[in-house]
């Protein structure tokens, strides 16, 4: 008897699961029949893409020749009736000439104290919990090195590069930050640490520095190989007492520079070959933008940032400049609510959130 239930009970968890799969493929393709959203062919949308956010659901669908964005809004109280949603809770929008329909969910803000956890491992830099195994999410340098942090205002970019540095300063005590603050606000707490080589304002001085830091990479590259080693990683293994430390350039809103203009040409071309050459001897570039379009963030430079961080963009060209997937960044809610973009993997996650007095003592204490 027992045998009979449990084979009855896997064929009808088969049957269910393929009826699921055929209702998933289909349930549009229904819709779109009935109402007649096809061209004179007969061909409709079909469905391309599916992403399950936290807070909203989007479907991707290509456009039959003959019809448009138009005739898919002509009908989006009937959309939405079908997805027994209110019709302000479903939105069609153009995305790559192809038909983006999203369902947004009702959902309380959801936050993690940075406060409540505590983290031991030095290489790898925490910035939230993953939201579907809920474990801690980290900037993996060692094996991606550099780090984008993009977001409109309200993102929770500020509160993000605060966890960053809170860590780095407080975690890894053996590395030199230098900081260019064109802000003026967000790296203020950490001026006079001991760590902080260097603290900049506005745009004045990053030339020279960036200067100095080539001059760096450039002597620690001889000295790997005078040393017959592969890479910063094997030489620090071999020579424990002469290891060569961390060092980590900040620039805070990149696009304070501009890549078509004559007067940040030089600017360019030395973060460029830092960011490009950096990796291979422990030299980390973090940079955080609002606009993280090609005259602040130039092909040539993102292609090598091992790691970014998306945050909220208010704009389908924001979020595709800064992770190539429009889908994605203009559906999170905000407030430190993202997608990290590393090793070619993307995991939604909830940033931590740092108070401002949490901040004040870590420099404290590190002062």
């Amino acid at each position: 008897m027992n045998i009979i239930s449990g084979v009855f009970n896997g064929i009808s968890t088969i049957c269910g699961v393929t009826l699921d799969m055929f209702l998933g493929e289909r349930k549009f393709d229904y819709l779109f029949k009935m109402i007649k959203l096809q061209n004179s062919d007969g061909h409709r949308p079909i469905l391309r893409k599916t992403i399950d956010g936290n807070g909203y659901t989007a479907y991707l669908f290509t456009i039959p020749i003959g019809l448009s964005i138009n005739d898919f809004k002509k009908n989006q109280y009937e959309i939405s009736q079908y997805l027994h949603k209110d019709k302000d809770d479903v939105t069609i929008e153009l995305v790559n000439n192809q038909v983006l329909i999203t369902i947004r969910e009702e959902i309380g803000d959801i936050s993690f104290d940075y406060e409540d956890y505590k983290f031991e491992d030095e290489m790898r830099v925490p910035i939230g919990i993953d939201l579907l195994t809920h474990r801690v999410v980290y900037w993996e340098f060692l094996n991606a090195p550099h780090l984008l942090i993009t977001g409109s205002s309200g993102g929770g970019k500020s509160v993000m590069l605060g966890v960053v540095l809170s860590y780095i300063f407080k975690h890894i005590p053996t590395a030199e930050i230098y900081a260019q603050d064109t802000k003026w606000l967000d790296m203020f707490s950490f001026k006079d640490c001991k760590q902080m080589k260097y603290y900049g304002e506005n745009k004045e001085g990053i030339e020279e520095i960036l200067e100095y830091l080539i001059d760096v990479m450039n002597e620690r590259y001889n000295k790997i190989r005078s040393k017959h080693c592969r890479d910063v990683s094997s030489y620090n293994k071999k020579y424990k007492n002469d290891k060569i430390e961390p060092i980590f350039l900040v620039i805070e809103e990149i696009s304070s520079f501009d890549a078509n203009n004559k007067e940040d040409k030089m600017f360019f071309e030395m973060i460029t070959k830092l960011i490009n050459k950096g990796r291979g001897c422990f030299i980390e570039v973090i940079l955080t933008t609002q606009t993280p379009y090609v005259n602040c963030v130039p092909g040539t430079l993102k292609n090598s940032i091992g790691t970014t961080i998306g945050l909220r963009c208010n704009t389908t060209q924001a979020s595709l400049s800064s992770c190539g997937d429009a889908l994605i960044l203009t559906k999170l809610r905000g407030k430190g609510h993202g997608i990290l973009f590393s090793l070619g993997n993307d995991t939604e996650f909830q940033g931590f959130n740092i108070q401002d007095d949490t901040i004040e003592r870590i420099a404290k204490e590190v002062k």
